[in-house]
Formats: C-alpha cells, structure tokens, sequence
C-alpha cells in the first residue's frame, strides 16, 4: 500500500506507514479529515509546524561581572582576593598590608626585644626578621629596631600572619609580649654582669 502522505512503499496488512509512521487507509482518510495535523518527524526533525524555540536563558548580572573579570587576570586576581577576604568576614589577617588592621593590632608590644628577628619571622615578616638577625649585634641600631618592632610590631604580625580569629592574635600577641620583657630583663642582667666584671681587670 502506497502511504498518500510521503509516497512509501508499504506491505499488505500495515495501518501505519513505516518511513513517516503516518496512518494509512481508512485511518488516514479519518484523520485527514478532522483538521491539520503535525508533520513527520523526518521533515521537521519532531518539531511542529508552529513551533518556535525559546530564547535563552539570560546570563545573571553577577555570571557576566565574572566572566568580563576573568578576561583580565590582574581584574580577577583582585576578585577573587576580595571574594577570599569576604569569605572571612572581618576577620583579615594574613591579607598583607592592604588589609584592615583590627583595634586590638594596635599599639606596643615588647616583643621587638626578642633577639635575632623571631617575632618578625614567625609572623610572616621575612625581611624584617633578616634585618633583625643582623643589627641584633649592633647595639644603637638594635635599639631602634626593638622600638620599631614595638611600635608596629601588632600590626605587622596581623598583616603577615593569618589567625583564626582575634582571641588566637590576642593570645599569641600576649606570649610574645611576655617573652620580649623577659629577653629585655636578660639582657640589662648580662649588661650589669658584664659592666661589673669588666671594671675588676
């Protein structure tokens, strides 16, 4: 049988075509006659006649400020160090000098009088703690970086360390604290030691 819609070829005893799948015979005639139907899949790939695909999907104001950063890669360095930071709160330590520095990493601290630079180099301050280690045998200079150590000291170690929240820095700015009198103290004893038993000789 002879399929009236695509002109196949069929064998006796079909009811639907097997190229288009349409109806054949009486069942075509019933169905031609009560209106329009979908064309085969073969000629509008299972789309109907009328149909009209949607538009996509917009790209969210945040995806596009993204995708435009990634472009730039000193863009999206900064983005994603601010999108670290925000991930800490307020808490920045460890964010370098460009970071906001907390009240609590302010103000003086002894620990400029640990010897050799080890308050700088635990608290992420390599340059500072090489400087220490070699004016820490100079004594003028030696001085002045225990007060500059002193002066800036919180901050920097705030700066250059990341901790986990401000009790841990108040904890650990403590210690050092306390070590710097005690090496301060040490010191002026070996001093006095010194200065007495060299006006014996």
């Amino acid at each position: 049988m002879k399929c009236p819609a695509c002109g196949a070829s069929n064998g006796p005893g079909r009811s639907t075509c097997s190229s288009c799948m349409r109806p054949l015979g009486n069942q075509a005639q019933a169905e031609s006659s009560s209106g329009p139907k979908y064309r085969s899949w073969t000629e509008e790939s299972g789309k109907r006649p009328d149909y009209v695909a949607p538009p996509p999907a917009e790209m969210k104001q945040q995806d596009q400020q993204i995708s435009a950063q990634n472009l730039d890669p000193a863009v999206a360095q900064e983005y994603y160090r601010q999108q670290t930071m925000s991930g800490y709160g307020d808490n920045s330590s460890g964010m370098g000098a460009a970071a906001g520095v907390p009240a609590d990493a302010q103000g003086f601290t002894a620990a400029g009088c640990v010897p050799f630079g080890l308050f700088a180099f635990a608290n992420g301050q390599v340059a500072l703690g090489i400087v220490g280690l070699i004016v820490c045998w100079i004594p003028v200079v030696s001085t002045l970086y225990a007060l500059y150590i002193g002066q800036k000291g919180k901050e920097l170690a705030w700066q250059g360390r990341r901790f986990n929240d401000i009790n841990q820095f108040n904890d650990t700015m403590s210690a050092w604290n306390i070590a710097g009198w005690i090496c301060l103290f040490l010191d002026k004893i070996l001093y006095v030691i010194f200065v007495i038993g060299g006006s014996d000789y």
